[in-house]
């Protein structure tokens, strides 16, 4: 073939599953000049056809046809000259807002016999507690009577107790990498290993806070590789993840043990997608899946410059909260990587690099620098940005087309930079910025930058604080405007002038 060359294709896809069909993505990153959907089912059989997105089909044609003999229901839909859909920044799952369709059993009709499975979420609660691999296991308090310290039993406040039943669980199993809503494997062999998926690390998480007398109950939901969660549409095959849950004094509390790092009400940032269900046995209630608390990401800088213009110093980069978590779970994952994009960022020498989680849960990336790029020399003086290596002279909120999807950042955050330098005695600074701050009417998005000086210590301070985790799309002209407005804030320069 040669570039330009048009290729046309088919394909059948064959599943031994009735039950849930995958979800067929009529966007993609390139082109389409037509697609078509066909999903022709026997009449015994019902479906729920989830469809989602923007793109109308130029040609439908739904209903009951006689084909191969016999009754069928027909779903057919083609779409014809589909642009492409490009990826956009901050957005958990880009394929949330791709037009795409799902086929859900959820009756059939054998020998004039009605069976429902999906008509609505507690249906799914029912299907779940008859299962063998999730509410058999919830059923085995035996199992774990004996396994919590009486010292973690006897904690007077609840919440304390929770924790402290949640840090025995982090301390002493692990998770193996795998998400389900349902036991692998089992909670025998979870206790005789210490490792088992999400679903055997929860329901046990809920088990040994029945023992300690706290009345946990379940919360499924799908993480956000999975796609969010359609509550309209109740089906078992969206869900692979299960939590732990209480209500105490009407406030309701979560939690999950897969991560070491979690905390009541922080969990797992890949099951932080909008929505769950609260499911005790004989009832499924919808709740908002979200981190409650703001994270932070402080980038601190303690430099001195020499006579000559070079600098030297120390540079910390400390997350803290569920930041914290998402970061060290990028370390522990491919450390060789977390290293290299430091290497990349920073093209100046450094030494003594350190990284790893503090005694708080913070987690700090630091290490030791000497650069000679920074100034510009000038005669006498010298002449140098405040923030060093942490301007930067572009923003990620530079997207030219209509957003499509929402703000999605995991967490309400603040972004912190912290630099101080001393100059040489002999020096003195001129034309030192001046501090300014700005923010959106609705203080949802903040920004100020403060200078101080003390005789030859400069210090700058800039500070971001975004106050949701999510922002509708609308709210991206509003970033940009404050992003392009921060850009030119952190350009501006101070001089060192060698005194007379």
């Amino acid at each position: 073939m040669k570039n330009g060359s048009i290729v046309e294709y088919s394909y059948t896809i064959y599943t031994p599953y009735v039950g849930s069909m995958q979800r067929i993505l009529i966007e993609d990153e390139v082109p389409v000049r037509y697609v078509e959907y066909v999903f022709d089912t026997a009449k015994p059989l019902g479906y729920s056809i989830n469809y989602k997105g923007d793109v109308v089909p130029t040609f439908r044609d739904t209903g009951l046809k006689t084909l191969y003999g016999n009754d069928y229901q027909i779903y057919r839909f083609g779409y014809a000259n589909v642009p492409p859909f490009k990826d956009e920044k901050y957005v958990l799952n880009n394929n949330n807002y791709k037009t795409g369709i799902k086929a859900e059993l959820n009756s059939t009709m054998i020998r004039n016999e009605l069976k429902s499975y999906a008509l609505s979420w507690k249906d799914i609660s029912k299907r779940l507690y008859e299962d063998e691999n999730f509410g058999d296991e919830l059923k085995k308090n035996n199992l774990v009577k004996d396994i919590l310290p009486e010292d973690i039993k006897s904690i007077p406040v609840k919440n304390d107790r929770a924790r402290a039943v949640l840090r025995f669980v982090q301390k002493n199993y692990t998770w193996d990498k795998s998400d389900d809503v349902k036991t692998d494997k089992g909670l025998r062999n979870l206790i005789a290993t210490k490792v088992g998926n999400t679903a055997e690390l929860n329901l046990f998480l809920i088990l040994l806070l029945r023992s300690a007398d706290i009345p946990a109950e379940p919360v499924v939901l799908a993480t956000t590789k999975r796609g969010i969660l359609t509550g309209y549409l109740p089906s078992l095959a969206q869900l692979n993840f299960v939590a732990a849950s209480y209500i105490d004094a009407d406030k309701f509390t979560i939690l999950d043990a897969t991560s070491k790092q979690s905390d009541l009400n922080m969990i797992s940032p890949r099951a932080l997608n909008y929505t769950g269900f609260y499911m005790p046995k004989d009832e499924a209630k919808q709740i908002n899946i979200f981190y409650p608390e703001t994270s932070k990401t402080l980038l601190t800088v303690d430099a001195k410059m020499n006579p000559d213009g070079t600098f030297e110093g120390r540079f910390s980069d400390r997350d803290t909260k569920l930041y914290a978590m998402m970061v060290n779970e990028s370390y522990l994952d491919d450390k060789e990587k977390y290293i290299k994009s430091y290497k990349d960022e920073y093209k100046f020498p450094y030494t003594n690099f350190k990284q790893g989680v503090q005694e708080n849960n913070d987690f700090e990336t630091s290490f030791d620098f000497t650069a000679d790029t920074f100034t510009d020399v000038l005669g006498s003086k010298l002449v140098f940005n405040p923030l060093l290596f942490l301007y930067t002279q572009n923003h990620n909120f530079n997207q030219k087309e209509p957003r499509k999807a929402p703000l999605e950042f995991y967490s309400a955050f603040d972004r912190i930079k912290k630099v101080t330098i001393t100059i040489p005695d002999n020096y003195v600074f001129e034309n030192v910025p001046k501090s300014k701050k700005f923010r959106t009417d609705d203080d949802a998005l903040s920004y100020s930058y403060v200078v101080t000086q003390e005789g030859n210590k400069l210090t700058v301070e800039t500070t971001v604080k975004v106050d949701d985790s999510v922002f509708p799309k609308e709210y991206y002209p509003a970033f940009t405007q404050i992003y392009d407005n921060i850009t030119k804030m952190e350009a501006q320069v101070v001089t060192a002038v060698k005194k007379l």
